[in-house]
C-alpha cells in the first residue's frame, strides 16, 4: 500500500510540474508573440509603451541631434517630420513625447534618452499649462530594463514580468486600430520621428473638448521646480534648451480665470528658462492661430502643427 501511495505521489508531482512548465512556456511564448506585434506592457500608458516600442524599432533615432519632448502638447502639436525634411543639414530629429506626461515624467524621459543619445545638441520641450498640474509619483519605469528592451537584449524574465493579460487583451482590441489612424484623439499613427499629426474631420470633433479642454488648469510649485531641475541638468551638460508654449484657441481667453492663469504660467516658465540660459518661444502669442488649426481648446491639427514647426525652423 505504501509503495502505491509513493507511486501516486510521484506521479502527481510529475504531472503538476509538467503542467506548470507547459503553462509557463505558454505564457512566455504568448508574451513574445504579443511583444513582436504590440507594445510591451511596461507602463500604465499605451501611448508611452507604444513610444518605447517605436524607439526599439527605430534605434537609429538615438543618433539624433535634436529631441522634442513633452505630453500630447508635443506629441501632436509640432510637425517634427517637416523639420526633418526642411532642415536636412541639422541631422535627425526625434519626438519622444507621449500622452499625459507631466513635467517630472518628461524630465525623467529626457534624462533616460540623453543617457543613450550622445549626439543630442538641442532639447525642445513643447508644453502648456496642463503639463504643470500634477505629478506621477514613483519611478516611471526601470531604466535598465527598458534599455534592454529597446536594444533588443531583454531577458525571458523581462518578457514574463511585463506580460499583463488584461493590458495585452486591451492592446489586441485597440492597438491595431489606433496605430492606423490619425482621425481620432487617441490616434497612434507615428510618423518617422515619433510624432502623430491629427486630422480629425470637423464633424467628428468632440464638443466638450472643443469648448472646455484645459480650462481652469491649476499648476503647483513642484512642477516648476521640476522645470528648474531640467534646465539645470541640460545647462550643465552643454545642451541648448528651448521651451515652446504651444497655442490655445482664442476662445480660451474669454474665460477670465483661465486667461489670467495662462499669463501667470507663461511668466513663471519664462523666468525659469531664461534664468538658466534657455530660449522661450511663445508660439501661442506669436502665431495667434485661428480655429481651423485646432481639434480642441489646446490640441492642434496637422495644419497648426506645421505652423509651429515653421516657427521653430529658424532656431534649429
Amino acid at each position: 500500500m505504501t509503495r502505491i501511495h509513493h507511486f501516486r505521489y510521484r506521479l502527481l508531482t510529475v504531472v503538476f510540474l509538467t503542467i506548470l512548465c507547459l503553462f509557463m512556456t505558454a505564457v512566455i511564448v504568448t508574451a513574445r508573440l504579443h511583444d513582436d506585434r504590440y507594445p510591451a506592457t511596461i507602463t500604465n500608458s499605451i501611448s508611452l509603451d507604444a513610444k518605447i516600442r517605436f524607439l526599439r524599432q527605430n534605434r537609429q533615432l538615438f543618433g539624433a541631434q535634436t529631441v522634442f519632448a513633452g505630453s500630447s502638447m508635443c506629441f501632436n502639436n509640432v510637425d517634427v517630420a517637416y523639420l526633418n525634411h526642411r532642415l536636412p543639414g541639422a541631422a535627425t530629429f526625434v519626438n519622444i513625447s507621449a500622452w499625459g506626461l507631466q513635467i517630472d515624467s518628461t524630465r525623467k524621459i529626457i534624462d533616460f534618452f540623453l543617457e543613450h543619445a550622445p549626439h543630442v545638441r538641442n532639447v525642445v520641450m513643447v508644453g502648456q499649462i496642463v503639463d504643470f498640474r500634477c505629478s506621477r509619483e514613483g519611478s516611471l519605469f526601470d531604466r535598465e530594463e527598458v534599455w534592454s528592451y529597446i536594444s533588443g537584449k531583454e531577458s525571458i524574465l523581462f518578457t514574463a514580468r511585463h506580460f499583463n493579460l488584461l493590458k495585452s487583451w486591451e492592446n489586441w482590441r485597440t492597438f491595431d486600430r489606433l496605430a492606423r489612424t490619425n482621425q481620432g484623439y487617441d490616434g497612434l499613427m507615428f510618423d518617422e520621428t515619433g510624432s502623430v499629426m491629427m486630422d480629425i474631420p470637423q464633424a467628428k470633433l468632440n464638443g466638450k473638448r472643443w469648448n472646455e479642454y484645459g480650462l481652469d488648469a491649476e499648476t503647483n510649485a513642484f512642477a516648476f521646480s521640476e522645470l528648474e531641475k531640467l534646465c539645470a541638468m541640460l545647462r550643465s551638460s552643454g545642451k541648448r534648451f528651448i521651451f515652446v508654449v504651444t497655442p490655445v484657441r482664442q476662445a480660451y481667453r474669454q474665460h477670465s480665470n483661465s486667461s489670467r492663469a495662462l499669463e501667470v504660467f507663461k511668466g513663471q516658465v519664462r523666468g525659469i528658462v531664461v534664468r538658466n540660459g534657455g530660449i522661450l518661444v511663445d508660439a501661442d502669442e506669436q502665431l495667434a492661430l485661428k480655429d481651423d488649426c485646432f481639434i480642441d481648446m489646446m490640441h492642434l491639427n496637422h495644419h497648426g502643427a506645421r505652423k509651429v514647426a515653421e516657427l521653430l525652423a529658424s532656431l534649429l
